[in-house]
């Protein structure tokens, strides 16, 4: 392994895969709103997801319905519509990921503006925290 770095992460860090975390975190919090109600969890479930997947996305500035299809689900009429094709749907897409690019670009720097860099050696002791914080019950306490 010739001038590579590893780096291990905790599996049950959120930080390991924070996109997913925060998409689970979302979908976990519209599933508690409906758990009042008498469907079984995995309907609620796939309501949640399905609300999730035609709501537009703040950083994207689209639906994620629309970026996987190309589905436009707007709630306007359809006489409001605008008729977009393959093209508009490509250009969209590119658009949503050079939106996702500069919006991660922008919370890097947030997020290292007061980071410290540390420098570990070989044989340094270092604290490890043992104990799963994502293990999380569906109901609130």
């Amino acid at each position: 392994m010739r001038n590579k770095r590893e780096i291990f992460t905790a599996l049950n860090a959120p930080f390991s895969n924070g996109l997913n975390e925060r998409l689970n975190q979302t979908i976990v919090n519209k599933i508690r709103c409906e758990t009042k109600g008498k469907k079984a969890w995995t309907t609620i479930a796939r309501d949640c997801v399905d609300k999730y997947n035609i709501t537009e996305h703040s950083v994207t500035g689209f639906t994620p319905k629309y970026l996987l299809d190309g589905t436009d689900t707007s709630l306007l009429p359809e006489e409001l519509k605008e008729n977009k094709n393959a093209e508009d749907w490509k250009k969209d897409r590119k658009r949503a990921l050079q939106n996702t690019i500069k919006s991660h670009e922008y919370n890097k720097k947030l997020f290292d503006k007061n980071r410290k860099e540390h420098g570990f050696d070989t044989g340094d002791l270092v604290y490890v925290e043992n104990g799963n914080k994502l293990n999380r019950s569906i109901k609130q306490n």
